[in-house]
């Protein structure tokens, strides 16, 4: 696994393969001390906090190696370079609307 920079400290993004027993993942956060913050309503993606200081890639290893997962990652953090694209947003545009 590569450097990674821009990724959010003590999170990573967990999908379950179809037939996973959610007493399986709740071990699994246990194992890692950690909760799950949030989902994707209708999927089987979670978002997933931990120790800050804990190791992503160990994290990343102990869910890769539970055969209830079908991935894992960290929760990257991705910047949009607004001056290249600024004029095609036009969500960006804020004319003081309400």
């Amino acid at each position: 696994m590569g450097a990674l920079t821009d990724y959010i400290a003590g999170q990573g993004v967990v999908g379950l393969k179809p037939n996973y027993s959610s007493n399986e993942f709740e071990t699994l956060i246990e194992k890692i001390q950690g909760t799950k913050l949030d989902s994707i309503p209708g999927s089987r993606v979670y978002l997933i906090s931990f120790d800050p200081e804990s190791s992503i890639v160990e994290v990343i290893n102990d869910f890769k190696n539970s055969s209830i997962v079908e991935f894992v990652e960290p929760n990257m953090a991705y910047y949009l370079a607004q001056e290249q694209y600024q004029d095609s947003l036009w969500g960006f545009h804020n004319y003081g609307q309400s």
